[in-house]
């Protein structure tokens, strides 16, 4: 049994788009075992246009949540609910998100690779950026890890939009899991893209700005950044550059800041590490 997720943030309809792709491509007739999907963890978020659960009322973070309680605040009483009668029923899980408000991000999976089956499950889905996030932060896949269940989270670009292309790429490494697990014939998307070229991150760190005014984030998602190089900058509403942010590491951009507008603190780079840096001890 496989169970797909997707909304558990409400305004990240990319999975939304993907779930029902596979929905109607795959027969039936030709499917061994179960596959469950869950169009939309987050209803109250989706009607609201937001990521969050409850909006107007708290801004509480579903995906902080999990495996929830029974007798605490409504989100972790949701999320409770939904653990012990749907996701704990899964034997492998697929989790699908999209970036936060403001942001982008690349094509990419989140998996914790000391799980071996997980790991071959984010192998499989051939994104450009595979992230090994083995933290157990009250995420739907950790607490799915947690109860031995192998989980991966899918990342799909922009939220409150379909990126078509991430979409299609999705489905299709969707479409190698289930032939892996022998659930599904093999069919043309069995094959690995020869576009696609995975780079495998061990860790990552997003970046902050010092000071607000509007922000200028140079690399694009899934380009390398060589330390010493300038990867954002920041100018007062005249124009005038009041910050140059030179990056510390090597890395790969994973997700970086759309909206131009920065307060004091803001994110704005989420940036990938392919090995055990020296610096990284610092984060």
């Amino acid at each position: 049994m496989i169970g797909i997720t997707s909304a558990v943030h409400g305004n990240e309809l990319a999975g939304i788009f993907c779930s029902q792709k596979l929905i109607n491509a795959i027969d039936p007739v030709d499917l061994s075992g179960t596959l469950i999907f869950v169009l939309c963890v987050n209803p109250l978020g989706f009607s609201g246009f937001t990521r969050y659960f409850t909006p107007g009322i708290t801004q509480k973070d579903l995906n902080r949540h999990f495996p929830g309680f029974s007798n605490r605040d409504s989100a972790a009483q949701f999320a409770w609910f939904l653990m012990e009668k749907i996701f704990s029923q899964f034997q492998y899980h697929i989790d699908l998100h999209t970036a936060s408000f403001g942001d982008i991000n690349s094509f990419y999976v989140r998996v914790n690779r000391n799980d071996p089956i997980a790991a071959i499950m984010a192998d499989l889905i051939f994104p450009q950026i595979i992230l090994h996030d083995p933290r157990n932060d009250g995420a739907l896949r950790s607490a799915l890890g947690a109860k031995g269940i192998p989980s991966i989270c899918v990342e799909l670009g922009p939220p409150q939009v379909c990126n078509l292309q991430y979409v299609n790429w999705a489905h299709e490494g969707i479409r190698r899991v289930l032939t892996h697990f022998n659930m599904y014939p093999p069919s043309e998307f069995s094959g690995i893209p020869s576009d696609l070229n995975p780079t495998l991150c061990v860790n990552s760190k997003w970046l902050f700005s010092p000071v607000g005014g509007l922000i200028e984030v140079l690399p694009e998602i899934n380009s390398f950044i060589k330390k010493g190089q300038i990867i954002a900058i920041v100018k007062d509403i005249y124009g005038s550059v009041i910050y140059t942010h030179h990056s510390e590491w090597d890395g790969i951009c994973i997700s970086r800041l759309l909206n131009p507008v920065a307060m004091t603190g803001q994110r704005f780079i989420q940036v990938g590490f392919q090995k055990n840096q020296e610096m990284l001890s610092k984060l």
